[in-house]
């Protein structure tokens, strides 16, 4: 993201089901597999405005990317963060979906201003802590994509914490191009999947084009269209990253992030190009639709005449970006939808759950602790007495 801070004030065995049980397990299966077939829609939220749970109840807005996690050259996270925590636990404690993003375009990123490993391990665990969410985001941007010393060290650090919470979901937004990712970006993850951390969200930042490459590069010149074409070009690129991933997996774990109005280039991200965005997402499986920022997303009297860091810069009704992209709304979970989980003879038991197995929902494992959990999501092997979104118990 480029604006500054604007200065304003504001699957083994299974037990034996009987009838009823077959009943309720299919149709919470055939609710999954109907809800896994478009993206999430995540705005990032600036942290120095407005309130996560104002958002949830007034719009619906069910997730959202807090941004940002960076220091002033300490290893402490910037107050503008540190004080929306306690409405950070709130959005999460009613439901929300919330990743915490480290980084951006400004500010000294915390694997930077944390000279060692245990530095920014505390200073991670702590915000997973303070924040009741186990969702990162990495928005890496201009030269720090270039500091392989902070790249090492933060992908040593996130193997630690995913060695400890194996449900701490990663993702990372890197700046895209026509192209796809520049070697920079493609070291990054590179590095960081080497390292052993799981990645779970690739998302692409699809803003700044420059006007002159629209009009050469891109066949109707507008923003929508070069956001498709860099989105695939990104896929592309990540078949070499992620060797065992389907297409449709890996679209499945990628996200398109457009600036909505307004961009820094003088190129404008219109309602049209969000529609573009919002129906090839849903036509292709997009994991994630994204953008900055949910604040700009509102209307104005005057089109384009006010400070592009609270407005869009185009004439539109409030949150207008935000409702044409929940037309592809849901979540992607799969790659496709998962199996109906097959009733077996035998008493009420189950195979133990496994650390990194992958289970498709409806999958039914047991724990130390003498009891079943069922996984309402596939998922690559979260701890269900800790992943309570992706597990409940199961009473045969």
């Amino acid at each position: 993201m480029i604006l500054p801070r604007p200065k304003f004030n504001m699957m083994h065995s299974r037990p034996k089901f009987n009838s009823i049980t077959k009943a309720l397990t299919g149709a919470l299966v055939l609710c999954l597999s109907q809800a896994a077939s478009a993206a999430e829609v995540a705005p990032y939220f600036h942290s120095w405005g407005g309130s996560l749970n104002d958002a949830k109840q007034s719009v619906g807005m069910n997730s959202a990317i807090l941004s940002f996690a960076t220091t002033n050259g300490s290893c402490a996270l910037v107050p503008d963060l540190t004080n929306k925590l306690e409405d950070a636990r709130n959005y999460v404690a009613a439901g929300g979906r919330l990743l915490i993003s480290f980084g951006g375009a400004h500010g000294v990123y915390a694997e930077v201003a944390c000279r060692n490993d245990d530095q920014l391990f505390s200073l991670m665990e702590n915000l997973m802590r303070d924040s009741n969410s186990r969702r990162f985001d990495f928005d890496i941007e201009g030269h720090q994509l270039k500091d392989v010393e902070a790249t090492a060290r933060r992908a040593r650090v996130l193997a630690r914490l995913q060695a400890k919470y194996p449900d701490l979901y990663i993702s990372f937004s890197l700046p895209g191009w026509l192209l796809g990712f520049d070697p920079n970006s493609m070291n990054l993850l590179n590095t960081t999947v080497a390292a052993g951390v799981r990645i779970d969200m690739v998302n692409v930042m699809t803003q700044s084009f420059g006007v002159q490459n629209l009009q050469t590069m891109v066949p109707s010149s507008t923003v929508g269209e070069a956001s498709v074409m860099t989105f695939r070009a990104a896929v592309n690129q990540m078949t070499a990253v992620f060797r065992n991933k389907t297409q449709a997996q890996l679209h499945a774990m990628m996200g398109i992030t457009p600036m909505i109005g307004k961009n820094d280039d003088g190129s404008t991200f219109t309602l049209d190009d969000a529609y573009t965005v919002a129906n090839f997402a849903k036509q292709n499986g997009v994991g994630l639709i994204s953008y900055w920022s949910f604040q700009r997303d509102r209307a104005q009297s005057n089109n384009g005449s006010t400070n592009l860091g609270s407005f869009s810069g185009v004439a539109q009704s409030d949150f207008q970006f935000y409702n044409i992209f929940n037309s592809s709304g849901g979540f992607v979970t799969a790659a496709a939808a998962p199996a109906q989980a097959a009733a077996v003879a035998g008493t009420c038991s189950a195979a133990g759950w496994s650390q990194g197995k992958q289970y498709a929902a409806g999958s039914i494992v047991s724990y130390p602790d003498r009891k079943l959990y069922i996984a309402k999501f596939a998922n690559p092997g979260y701890n269900p007495t800790i992943s309570t979104y992706y597990w409940s118990q199961y009473v045969c």
